[in-house]
Order: C-alpha cells, then structure tokens, then sequence
C-alpha cells in the first residue's frame, strides 16, 4: 500500500487515445507535476526509411494541483501554437534539418508514432508517453491496380450497410509521391466509410509524361462497375493541377460525376492545353517557370484578363452535372481565388447555382488532411515551388475545418 501512494504521487504524462486515425483528435494532460509551474511538451515524428522527422514544442502553466491537459490550457508564449487546441502538439510539428517537408507516406499501412516528452521548468525530463495513429484504418483493404491506361490503388473499407448506398471517391493530386500517386486522402477517405481510388494520371508506364491529357473516364467506369460501389455516379477530389482535371472530368462525363471538390483549382488549364477526346481547354498562361519565378502584378493583370476574354480557356463548369464544392486558400501564392470567384459567376450566369466556395483566412496552395503537418513549399518537376500558408496555425485549422466540410459534401444526399 505504501508503495502505491508513492507511486500515485509520481508525474505522470498521459495521452487519449493511444491508437486513432489521422483525422481524429487526440488529448494530452499531466498529472502529479509541479504546481503552478511553466513546464514544456515535445512532440516528435520521426521515421528514418521515410525520411521525415517533425517536432513541436509547446509551453503550458499547471494548475495549483499540478494537472495540465491540452484540452482545458492555453499555451504559454513560445509555443508553436497559440490558445487552446486539443490536438494542438501533433498538427504544429514542423520539419527539422534533413526531413521532408511534406508527410507523405510511401506505404500507408505504416503507422505514425509521436513520441510526447514533458520537460519541468529547469529543463528535467518528468514524464513520456507515446501514440499512434493511423493513415490507413486496419479495417481498410487497399489493392493496387494497373489497369489499361489507369493505375493506381483502391481502397475499400469493411462493408456495412450505409444509407442511400456506399459512394466512391476518385483523388487526384498535382504532384506525385517518387512516381507514385499520393495515396494519403484516399486512405483517410475510405476509413470514413467511402470506397476511394488514388489515381496515378502521368509520369507512368504508358501514361503522359505530362499532366496535360484527361483520359480519367476509364477510372471512373472501373468504379462505377464494382459491386461494393452502390451509389453509380462517382465523387472527385482533386488538388491544384488535380482539381482542374476533376473539374474537367465532371463537366466532360455529365451525370457519372456526382459532386467535385476541387481544392485550390485554377479553373483552367495550367501548365498547357487540357485534352479528352474531342475536347480540350486552353493553356491558362500559368506554368511551373512562372510560379517559381514569383508572378509579378503586370503578369498576373494579363492572365486575369486573358482568361475572362477567351473562354476558351475556362473548364465549362456549367456543364457540371453535380454540385462543386471550391475550396480557397486566401494565403496561396497563385491566384487561384481570382479564377474561382470567374468560375462561379460564370456557372450562375447560365443556372448553375449548387456551387460554394469556401475561403479560408491563412491557408496556402496545398490542402492536408485533418491533423497533417502544414506544408508550406514542394519540389515538383524540379522546382522548388513556395505556396503560402506560412502561418501555421491558420493553415492547419483550416485544414482540421475543411476536412469536416469535405466529409459533409461527400456524404449529402
């Protein structure tokens, strides 16, 4: 008994739950710790095969009884984020030396463990602890598929029976994972409950080695023909470049699209002419040159008003059959929000009015899921492209808000 009391009068750091999914909210509280007393929490991911090593540290104040949580305390000036955030510790971590900037897992089975240690005021380690959290739920099956003039990897979730029948998501991302398309959202997505398809369009065995051409109908055929997939007309998500062909598919494809994200989207063609089939889209007057250039005022004037003369070289989002939600990073270096705000009243001018875009305050070019270390700059195609978002606590609410709006715009009726 004795040894007991002294042991419950040991600090102790704990962290709830040990085991969630990326997307889900964590809480991080200590106990028995010195009262009234600044003490410091680091975060740690690190993965050594994956190359990626983020860290965060945060200060808080205990209470008179020496308990903090992250869910009842304010952070302390110096900390990485500011006020009171549950999940605060793991979505501020930032890149060190020698990491990759961006957490893309090359193998989504991979768990992520954070590793918390708690520091009292003359820097004494008191207490650590430890989670893990998921990409790819347990109860997520993924497949790769190489299949004709697609490739890519499907995940499907446990079936269970949903209502209005169990939809697909097709994601489409601008950059690629070493060759590989990002598979991190389509992951996430099908562990709430979606059948998805991470879809590798370019740089592949028998694929473009640019990202010009849209030849997605066969990916989207291939989903609609699977029998976990209830709901016949499939959602797209796409980022940048990506959203500009999800935009492209929807409007080219009519009622086998049922809704589109498109997330920081320019509406037209960047990086040249858009293809399928008989159709195309006009260059836009963007491109990977410019952007890592900086684009100037006189430049960006000129595309503007280039693109609202020549329609050319807008993607017809009136032919849209679903609705689209648009989702803009007021902080993105490119001028993506100029493009968005054409598009819809271009789409209303001729009836189309289930389309929304949302701004966000502070959120950059790229969009992470819920929880995701901000990344603020990426090389693609050998540049390295800076795209905003640089306020990381703006940029990461952002994405923790437009994670649960996009799961509300997949799942409504």
């Amino acid at each position: 008994m004795k040894l007991m009391n002294i042991m419950c009068g040991l600090p102790k750091l704990s962290v709830y739950p040990k085991h969630s999914l990326m997307t889900k909210p964590i809480c991080v509280s200590g106990k028995n710790l010195p009262p009234n007393s600044e003490i410091k929490l680091k975060t740690t991911l690190f993965c050594q095969k994956n190359r990626y090593n983020f860290t965060s540290l945060n200060l808080y104040k205990t209470t008179n009884n020496g308990f903090f949580s992250t869910s009842t305390h304010p952070t302390l000036d110096g900390s990485q984020y500011t006020g009171c955030h549950p999940s605060g510790p793991v979505w501020s971590v930032r890149p060190q030396d020698g990491s990759r900037k961006r957490l893309w897992n090359e193998n989504t089975s991979l768990p992520l463990t954070y590793i918390f240690k708690l520091f009292d005021s003359q820097n004494n380690l008191i207490g650590e602890s430890s989670l893990i959290k998921y990409i790819k739920s347990p109860e997520v099956t993924r497949i790769g598929v190489s299949n004709g003039r697609f490739r890519g990897a499907l995940y499907l979730p446990r079936l269970e029976k949903v209502e209005g029948g169990r939809r697909a998501i097709i994601t489409i991302f601008g950059g690629m994972l070493e060759g590989r398309a990002p598979e991190d959202m389509a992951a996430m997505l099908a562990g709430s409950g979606f059948v998805t398809f991470a879809l590798a369009f370019y740089g592949g065995e028998g694929q473009p080695s640019e990202y010009t051409h849209v030849d997605i109908e066969d990916c989207v055929d291939f989903l609609r023909s699977l029998p976990q997939v209830e709901d016949k007309r499939i959602n797209l998500f796409g980022i940048s470049k990506g959203a500009d062909l999800s935009l492209c598919t929807a409007a080219f494809l009519g009622n086998k699209i049922r809704g589109t994200v498109a997330v920081n989207s320019f509406f037209g063609s960047f990086n040249g002419d858009t293809f399928y089939k008989n159709e195309s889209v006009k260059w836009n007057g963007l491109d990977m040159k410019i952007l890592n250039k900086g684009i100037t005022s006189d430049q960006y004037c000129n595309i503007i008003r280039q693109f609202k003369e020549d329609p050319d070289k807008w993607i017809p989002v009136e032919r849209v059959d679903g609705p689209i939600l648009a989702i803009k990073g007021l902080d993105d270096v490119t001028p993506t929000i100029e493009f968005a705000q054409i598009a819809q009243q271009r789409a209303k001018s001729r009836g189309k009015t289930n389309f929304e875009v949302i701004k966000y305050t502070g959120l950059g070019h790229l969009l992470e899921p819920a929880n995701y270390p901000v990344c603020t700059s990426a090389r693609l195609f050998g540049w390295d492209i800076q795209y905003g978002g640089k306020n990381i606590q703006r940029h990461a609410l952002a994405q923790l808000d437009a994670w649960g709006r996009i799961l509300h715009f997949m799942n409504a009726k």
